[in-house]
């Protein structure tokens, strides 16, 4: 039951093009910056509302939302008791919603300024049900395939949308009512991607916006965002059963069944089984996670779907099954020992007036720990083996033959901003070659010419103030490591570009000497128009404070 409701003049006639659902509970200082970029939208605010739906808070934040609504009419408060999820406040923010469209804004997360003009501008274009913003992270690791070019409809096999499954999106208001599309309720793990799989199979068109940064996660203080909690097996594995379950619902037998559950079992199962983090638990956790795990792949994923996944997943998938743990922590313990070995061979400036920049001549490749490559094995009969380094003692069989993998075997280079994390592929057509070492051991090399320019070029916007680092990422084998493209004693251009008063140079960073580019501008000038804006609480300081030292030290 909602026990109290301060409404403003939102939803009085003409309707607003858009409604924004903020679900709410206890954000202390941290809903300053969600508010702030909510506020500072370049849509009228009589073309948009904002419905904060405070789920039984405790902090003060009800008093502060009543005092919000009261000064600005476009902006609805919900009370209500807490329900001790996302889920129930999500849907009685749609409930109350009067727009067009509907975005879904988390409390401590920030829309950029002109965000909601161009989602509902790209909507209203592609007569979209489903409108995707870019999305950026300080502290999370985003998939930034989707976000490579703008996409009118993106589909389920041709775009890697299935890696999307958080709600921070746009939807038509008709689309959700009209398929009664909710967030299941209650305390439980998953509830988005529930409703991502349900949005996803029931949408005709999901146009995606990839050349703005719509939307930020920005990392609290206190470390504790939503979505940060610890997994408990049992639950999380129960939970996923239900996304499985949709799944298997809303599709045939075949080729998008197998796909989506491909996803699922990669990302959700085998990945957590033998990545990194799963270093870092205790013996019993991981026994714990391993159990459930391998029984999920014993019971809902068939064998196309576990044949589909690259070479180390499938590995992980019959590790699992097995119930063998010493073979998991091995094989985890290896996979984290890789890396990416990227190497900027030239920098040459690009010399056109309207678009100046410079074309990075890169090679990468995987690399073991001690900085030796990644070998691939030459076998009599014409086959491909993967390094056995990779593998646990006794794994190692033709079983892993390597031909599906080595045709999706790929890399990217990205521009990320060194203060607030956005990120921008950078379009380039890579190419890949076996490089002899001896006998039948080669390498895998990955090259390609990086075009970087500063400013705005054919479809990309100009580059924000501050320093941006230059990183490559290459996935093969069921590998997905990034790292810093390198210099060695290659010298930079000292010349820099100068374009519309900003200034562009290369700079290496300390030993080991890696590529940055730094864009800097008058010193009074608006940072650009991608970042946060208005940031005020105290996680954003020391991001503004050294943006502002490498300026002044770098400009």
């Amino acid at each position: 039951m909602v026990k109290q409701t301060r409404i403003g003049t939102a939803g009085q006639s003409p309707a607003p093009r858009v409604s924004v659902v903020v679900p709410i509970w206890n954000p202390g200082p941290y809903l300053d910056r969600c508010v702030n970029s909510l506020l500072a939208q370049t849509l009228e605010p009589g073309q948009y509302d904002v419905v904060l739906v405070d789920d039984g808070s405790t902090d003060g934040t009800g008093d502060r939302l009543d005092a919000l609504a009261e000064q600005h009419s476009h902006f609805t408060v919900v009370h209500q008791p807490n329900s001790g999820w996302p889920g129930r406040p999500r849907n009685v923010g749609v409930d109350r919603a009067t727009g067009d469209w509907v975005q879904f804004v988390d409390q401590d997360d920030s829309l950029a300024p002109d965000a909601l003009r161009r989602l509902v501008a790209l909507g209203d274009q592609a007569s979209a049900d489903i409108v995707i913003g870019k999305v950026s992270s300080n502290f999370r690791p985003i998939d930034q395939e989707l976000f490579t070019t703008t996409r009118m409809n993106a589909s389920l096999l041709d775009t890697p949308l299935i890696n999307s499954v958080t709600p921070h999106k746009m939807f038509r208001r008709g689309f959700l009512l009209d398929h009664d599309l909710r967030f299941p309720e209650g305390k439980r793990r998953l509830e988005d991607q529930l409703f991502m799989v349900r949005a996803y199979l029931a949408a005709n068109v999901v146009a995606v916006l990839a050349d703005y940064n719509c939307y930020f996660y920005l990392q609290r203080d206190d470390k504790r965002n939503a979505g940060s909690r610890k997994i408990v097996p049992a639950r999380y594995y129960r939970f996923l059963e239900e996304v499985l379950d949709a799944v298997v619902d809303g599709t045939e037998p075949g080729e998008l069944r197998d796909h989506l559950l491909r996803r699922f079992l990669r990302n959700e199962v085998l990945r957590k089984s033998t990545n990194e983090r799963i270093l870092r638990r205790t013996q019993a956790e991981r026994h714990e996670l391993w159990q459930v795990a391998g029984d999920l792949v014993e019971r809902r994923f068939p064998p196309s779907v576990v044949e589909g996944v690259t070479v180390l997943d499938r590995l992980t998938a019959r590790l699992l099954r097995n119930g063998d743990e010493a073979g998991l922590l091995d094989l985890a313990e290896r996979r984290s020992a890789v890396s990416v070995g990227a190497l900027v061979e030239s920098a040459d400036p690009i010399h056109d007036a309207a678009a100046p920049g410079w074309r990075l001549a890169v090679s990468a490749e995987l690399q073991h720990r001690d900085g030796s490559p990644v070998e691939l094995i030459r076998e009599a009969d014409g086959s491909w083996l993967l390094d056995p380094r990779l593998f646990p003692d006794g794994q190692l069989s033709h079983h892993y033959e390597l031909a599906n993998d080595l045709a999706v075997a790929d890399a990217a280079a990205l521009l990320i901003h060194r203060g607030w994390r956005v990120t921008w592929p950078v379009p380039a057509s890579w190419t890949s070659e076996m490089v002899p070492i001896e006998g039948n051991r080669h390498r895998l090399v990955f090259r390609a010419l990086l075009p970087v320019y500063p400013g705005a070029v054919a479809g990309r916007p100009e580059l924000d103030y501050g320093a941006w680092d230059v990183r490559v990422r290459v996935r093969a084998f069921g590998l997905r490591p990034i790292g810093p493209a390198a210099l060695g004693r290659l010298p930079l251009p000292r010349q820099p570009i100068r374009l519309d008063g900003v200034t562009a140079r290369l700079r290496s960073t300390a030993p080991p000497r890696q590529l940055r580019l730094v864009v800097s501008g008058p010193r009074d000038a608006d940072p650009g128009p991608s970042l946060p804006p208005l940031i005020e609480e105290s996680a954003a300081r020391p991001l503004i404070r050294r943006a502002a030292r490498l300026l002044r030290r770098q400009g």
